[in-house]
């Protein structure tokens, strides 16, 4: 397990990267709270991102239902991971 101060410095409130891309990391997976947004730790709370969704701060992403493909746009190409090219379907 890694040492908590790697913890500390990986926290964040940026939606997590895709399994599939260059910057996963499986160690630092970022969760959404759920509870109100107050208090010190607002940023990470369900209220919060459901804020910003609805305001579109961060945009959304609904899969293309195929297991076998990995759908993205066609200007992020950069930031899928080598290994999973041959599954790649930009649009």
């Amino acid at each position: 397990m890694p040492p908590l101060d790697s913890w500390l410095r990986r926290s964040r409130a940026d939606p997590g990267p895709s399994p599939f891309s260059t910057a996963f990391d499986p160690g630092a997976i970022p969760r959404i709270r759920s509870q109100a947004a107050t208090g010190p730790d607002t940023q990470f709370t369900s209220t919060a991102w459901l804020d910003k969704l609805r305001d579109g701060t961060v945009r959304r992403y609904t899969s293309d239902g195929d297991p076998k493909k990995i759908s993205f746009p066609r200007a992020e190409g950069a930031r899928l991971a080598p290994a999973h090219r041959h599954a790649a379907r930009p649009y």
